[in-house]
């Protein structure tokens, strides 16, 4: 059984695939297994796999006869690997050499820590690098309502910050969540519910790298549609329920818990109800400057 596994759930893949799969043999940490969940590509994202896995045992390939979904096959990706720690990637991204090494060693000092981060760079289309280092507050608290407030603080604050979905995590604290879900922000969901189990620890060196072509948000939820499935609900009150299960069903005190609430209101505020905010505020503002109100000092807004 390998001690680290790679998650790379893939779909028509071919392009990038080969750049993500030699950054993880070049891991300076070897004990590890690539497991590869294609969802029925039409391209040929098996082809490119196969040379690679001739010649490497632990690229594991795994096609699904249909196209199970974007969101499946990233649980699939989970389900099928076998490494004590886990650590999703996707066919557009790849890790620098010392990236799997510097991270199982850090979990291994810490054992009460359900994950490690470290800062990435994100690359768009025209090959322009996204980079931001990120030094204030941290998921790191021993208190649970602690951790999943600046969890949920950090995923408003800019994606550069804070991204756990493609963090190496210990597979005894994915194997306690629900896995990701069919719904947009389903990444934060899941971030929203590692943080009550437990703290991350940090490697504070760029060894990540991601690609991020931007789709809009109603490609989006067409890709994490499951096949067959009515269209997702686009509206942020879903979030609500999802955050208010997790606060519940965490081993948490009264006090805690009302912690907890505070932070899913500024998250739900700041981070979907501000676009509805704005034009109220526009209004007022307009009423309130006809009437000769300093609107810049007075403002509840401001």
């Amino acid at each position: 059984m390998p001690q680290l596994s790679f998650g790379l759930p893939v779909f028509n893949g071919a392009r990038s695939i080969g750049g993500v799969i030699e950054s993880i043999q070049k891991q300076t940490f070897s004990d590890f297994e690539l497991i590869i969940s294609d969802n029925c590509s039409t391209d040929d994202t098996a082809q490119v796999v196969a040379r690679y896995a001739e010649h490497d045992p632990r690229i594991k390939f795994f096609p699904q006869a249909s196209n199970a979904g974007i969101v499946a096959n990233f649980n699939r990706a989970f389900r099928l690997s076998e490494g004590e720690f886990f650590r999703w990637i996707g066919a557009d991204d790849w890790l620098e050499p010392m990236y799997a090494e510097k991270c199982v060693k850090l979990l291994q000092l810490h054992p009460e820590a359900v994950g490690v981060t470290t800062f990435h760079a994100h690359w768009d289309d025209k090959g322009e690098k996204h980079y931001l280092e990120h030094h204030g507050r941290r998921v790191d608290s021993p208190h649970p309502h602690e951790r999943f407030v600046t969890c949920i603080w950090l995923l408003t604050e800019d994606y550069r910050r804070f991204d756990p979905m493609y963090s190496l995590h210990r597979r005894r604290a994915l194997e306690h969540t629900r896995g990701l879900r069919p719904i947009l922000n389903g990444d934060q969901m899941l971030a929203a519910e590692l943080a009550l189990l437990g703290p991350y620890v940090h490697v504070p060196e760029c060894l990540a790298n991601r690609g991020i072509p931007r789709p809009g948000e109603a490609r989006i939820l067409e890709l994490l549609r499951p096949p067959g499935a009515a269209p997702l609900n686009p509206h942020p009150e879903q979030y609500l329920s999802v955050l208010h299960e997790l606060v519940q069903a965490a081993p948490l005190s009264p006090a805690q818990k009302a912690y907890c609430y505070l932070g899913i209101a500024h998250y739900y505020l700041d981070k979907f109800e501000w676009i509805r905010i704005r034009p109220i505020r526009a209004v007022i503002g307009k009423k309130l400057r006809e009437l000769g109100v300093p609107m810049d000092r007075l403002s509840p807004f401001h």
